[in-house]
């Protein structure tokens, strides 16, 4: 393993998880990126993701808004890169298949640039 890889191993909070920055809490992006550098040598990092999995196969950070669905695509991203079964990435996309956008009325002048008409996947449930 390089220089940089055993840096980022030592970062681990003892969770196995990842913050932004050393010293913070753990959150699933940087968890994440951290299993895609680590690959096989990730395995506490990816423990770490389980403890914020839901029952409905998402992913969302435990002390967090509890409508905001976005890291389960980064979680079935890297579950794929990294070869995890199919059985185990299905509950995963199947999760982030039932997601979408509400069209929502908006009056032009409060919309800006914003086209609300369009209808797009949401990083939180319960959103346009």
């Amino acid at each position: 393993m390089n220089a940089e890889l055993l840096r980022l191993q030592q970062l681990a909070l003892p969770c196995g998880g990842y913050g932004y920055q050393p010293g913070q809490a753990a959150h699933l992006e940087p968890t994440v990126l951290a299993l895609l550098a680590l690959g096989a040598e990730g395995s506490k990092a990816a423990q770490s993701l389980e403890q914020h999995r839901g029952a409905d196969g998402s992913y969302r950070l435990a002390r967090g808004r509890p409508q905001a669905v976005w890291p389960t695509a980064l979680v079935l991203f890297a579950r794929g890169v990294l070869d995890h079964p199919a059985a185990e990435i299905q509950p995963i996309a199947n999760k982030l298949l039932t997601v979408e956008g509400k069209i929502v009325k908006m009056d032009a002048s409060d919309a800006g640039d914003i086209d609300a008409g369009l209808l797009g996947w949401p990083w939180a449930e319960e959103t346009f």
